[in-house]
């Protein structure tokens, strides 16, 4: 069913994503790049919408799915957007190479210990 494999992604991929970004990324920001707090507040948002529309199809897989689907496809088309145009922006910009090193150890480091979001692994899991 399509509702299933869109929740093993989120699940799967997403969520990881989310966890980093909230762990590791925005605090910096926040602490580095305050002009940037207004943005960092609406991606939380959009985090949290995504997991509530994420609970909705897993409680309720087979309501209304012609609109909460689309919906579900345009939150995180909207939601990449905001980090390509403004968070990788400021943080390339107003960050310092010690900073985004310090960032990316952290990653490496939480990608060894509960493997990271890249599509690859969601198909390694199917073919298992």
């Amino acid at each position: 069913m399509q509702v299933d494999r869109v929740v093993e992604f989120f699940k799967a991929t997403l969520q990881g994503h989310f966890d980093l970004e909230e762990a590791y990324i925005f605090p910096l920001v926040l602490e580095r790049i305050q002009n940037q707090a207004a943005l960092i507040a609406d991606l939380r948002q959009d985090h949290k919408r995504l997991r509530r529309l994420i609970e909705e199809l897993e409680r309720t897989p087979s309501s209304d799915l012609d609109t909460k689907l689309p919906a579900l496809g345009r939150l995180i088309e909207v939601h990449i957007r905001k980090e390509e145009r403004g968070l990788f922006q400021a943080i390339q910009n107003d960050l310092n190479p010690a900073e985004l090193d310090k960032i990316g150890k952290k990653l490496a480091v939480h990608d060894r210990v509960r493997g990271d979001c890249r599509l690859d692994r969601v198909e390694k899991r199917k073919t298992v």
